[in-house]
Order: structure tokens, then sequence, then C-alpha cells
């Protein structure tokens, strides 16, 4: 079936929409405010602790609030803490068993970083940061937005950590059994 050039041109916005939030690192999104998570992507190892934060950068419409929860993969990741600059934000029950933990905020924006999650990384693997937010517009109340929202994503490693070959390991043994015999000698000398 045909569509006429007229449905196609409806379609335009949101073509144009599509675009716009494909584009790399997008600062602005018209109306709605957009939220990302930063860094975007990062490799860590097991064993290491990390830091991720939450921005936001408001858009035309009148914002004050924003609100999303922040999914993780929680055999890969353990949550360890949250904090905000902004005093009235408040985090919501952490799970790391379903890898999840939500944060919320009314009032003004002073600063793009909204809150800074941290994490212990204690299983190989990559493990998405997924948010879902939604913003408080002024008159309307909490009001979904989908597509305007920049996920990350964390790259786990084994640990680099140096492990000891065999041989080290029977010579340290070896002299300690060693130290242990003297020792014993000049207790019963």
């Amino acid at each position: 079936m045909k569509k006429s050039f007229f449905s196609l041109f409806r379609q335009m916005p949101v073509l144009l929409l599509g675009l716009g939030l494909a584009s790399a690192n997008v600062a602005y999104a018209g109306p709605f405010g957009v939220t990302t998570l930063s860094p975007s992507a990062q490799t860590v190892e097991v064993g290491d602790t990390f830091s991720v934060n939450l921005m936001f950068q408001p858009g035309t419409y009148p914002t004050s609030g924003l609100k999303t929860p922040l999914s993780f993969n929680s055999s890969i990741l353990q949550f360890v803490s949250a904090s905000s600059t902004y005093g009235s934000a408040t985090f919501n029950t952490a799970n790391s068993g379903t890898g999840s933990v939500s944060f919320q905020y009314l009032g003004g924006f002073s600063s793009p970083t909204m809150a800074t999650f941290n994490f212990l990384a204690v299983g190989v693997g990559t493990s998405a940061l997924d948010i879902n937010p939604e913003q408080w517009l002024n008159n309307y109340g909490w009001f979904g937005i989908n597509g305007l929202a920049v996920d990350g994503s964390v790259t786990v490693t084994p640990s680099s950590a140096p492990v000891p070959d065999a041989a080290s390991t029977v010579a340290l043994l070896g002299l300690a059994l060693l130290g242990f015999a003297v020792l014993r000698r000049r207790a019963q000398a």
C-alpha cells in the first residue's frame, strides 16, 4: 500500500528527533531535558570500586524535577552507595540482588551532575546501566521521557593482580619452615 506524501511528511518530526538523538554527545534536545550517565562506558577490573554520574541538562519546557531508576546486572556489579549535591534528593532502597537503585529530586537545577552512584565490580562481563527518567514538568507533574536518555555500560575484566608462581610459593614455604625449625631449636636449648 502506498503512503501518501502527507503521511510521510507527518512522520518527519519523529525522524528528525531520532536523528538528533542519535548524534554523539547530545547536549540539548529541544523542549525536554536530556538525562545521561557519565562516563557512558568504562572498563574496570574485578575488585575495583568505581563511580557513575547521573547528569541532567534541562530543555525549554519548565522543569523542576527528575526521577529515574538505575538498573544493572547484579552478578557483575554490586551497588555500594550514592550521593547528591542536591540536599533534597532521595535515593530509594537499593537492591543489589535485583540490580536496581532509584533517584528522585524536586527543585531547581544548579549543576548538571544530579547524583553519583558507587559500585563494586564483583564478576567478569559487561553490565548495561539502564535509566528510564521522568521529568517534573511545571503545571503537568511527572512526565515520562522515553528516548531522551543516554544509558551506560561497564565492562569488568579479570583482576590483573600478580599471582605468585608455584616455585616462589614453594621457596617461601621452605623458608618459613626453616625459620620455624631454627626457632624451635633455640627454644629447646
